[in-house]
């Protein structure tokens, strides 16, 4: 599903928000960087399979991203931006 895709971006939003609203619950209640990527996660799947997003996308976007936030801490970058990162991959 591509973000231009009209009914596609409001399901895309969904998810992206879904994710970003679990990541920083879980930072605000004290969780690492890698255990809020966790629940973003867990959020935007939950999120996508509620849309109709096929599986096969969500976990293709979502290996995307866990990449990116990997490498993002790797280079030594705080949560957020790491969140950010993948952020950029999960909507390619």
């Amino acid at each position: 599903m591509k973000r231009g895709d009209a009914a596609g971006f409001n399901a895309v939003d969904q998810v992206e928000s879904a994710a970003d609203a679990a990541f920083h619950e879980a930072l605000d209640n004290g969780a690492g960087a890698e255990e809020a990527f966790e629940a973003a996660t867990v959020a935007a799947e939950e999120a996508a399979a509620e849309a109709g997003i096929p599986p096969e996308e969500v976990q293709a976007r979502t290996e995307a991203a866990k990449e990116a936030f990997d490498q993002a801490l790797e280079e030594g970058k705080d949560p957020e931006e790491c969140f950010d990162d993948s952020e950029r991959c999960r909507r390619l």
